[in-house]
């Protein structure tokens, strides 16, 4: 009995050795994540071009991602993929404010986590696309109660996203709106400031020109 008992034991050791072996290695890997995040919010606020920013902010190894597309908000009820990874023929596709998930999240701004095939039932004007995914992320980059768009993150094959994973991505999103939010801002600021320096270009060509005459 008490070999027994001691073999029990050992057996019962030996799994919570293998928990905490498989628990330490899920919490090195979260931590590794939520180091690439931070580091690409830190890369996304240190550079003003949109472009730039997109670029920073579609970095989708962050979320062991397969493919993403960032789609962001043109008018009241229209959004557009502006760039995409792992599938370029998205860019420029259009989605209507509350079709499809993309267009849900948009319309609630609420964060989706998508477990298995869509259900076409659940998100009206789903697109074939849409249907085909597996597991995946859909956030809304909003900053300071305004959107700006949304994020889709498609997992990698060997890959479920979590519960985890949304809010993660979640909080990610809030800084990359911020980000798009000062960038369209600088833009607008350089627009105006080049507009100023024509005025003046032109206005010191007309005086001159009265001058002379």
């Amino acid at each position: 009995m008490y070999a027994i008992e001691k073999e029990l034991h050992l057996h019962r050791l030996a799994r919570l050795l293998t928990d905490q072996g498989v628990l330490t290695t899920a919490l090195t890997n979260r931590l590794h994540e939520m180091s690439l995040l931070l580091e690409a919010g830190k890369a996304m606020n240190s550079v003003l071009e949109l472009p730039a920013v997109l670029e920073t902010i579609l970095r989708i190894d962050l979320l062991s991602g397969e493919s993403g597309s960032i789609m962001l908000l043109e008018t009241s009820e229209d959004l557009v993929a502006v760039l995409a990874r792992g599938n370029d023929i998205a860019v420029g596709v259009r989605v209507r404010v509350g079709s499809g998930i993309a267009g849900r999240v948009a319309a609630t701004r609420e964060a989706l986590l998508i477990e298995g095939q869509a259900d076409p039932s659940q998100f009206p004007g789903l697109t074939e696309r849409e249907q085909q995914v597996v597991s995946a992320l859909s956030v809304p980059l909003v900053s300071r109660d305004k959107l700006f768009g949304v994020l889709n993150v498609n997992a990698s094959t060997d890959r479920r996203y979590t519960i985890y994973d949304l809010q993660a991505a979640s909080l990610f999103a809030e800084q990359a709106a911020g980000a798009i939010a000062n960038a369209r801002l600088y833009e607008t600021e350089r627009m105006h400031a080049l507009q100023a320096e024509l005025g003046r270009e032109f206005g010191s060509l007309n005086t001159r020109a009265a001058a002379d005459l």
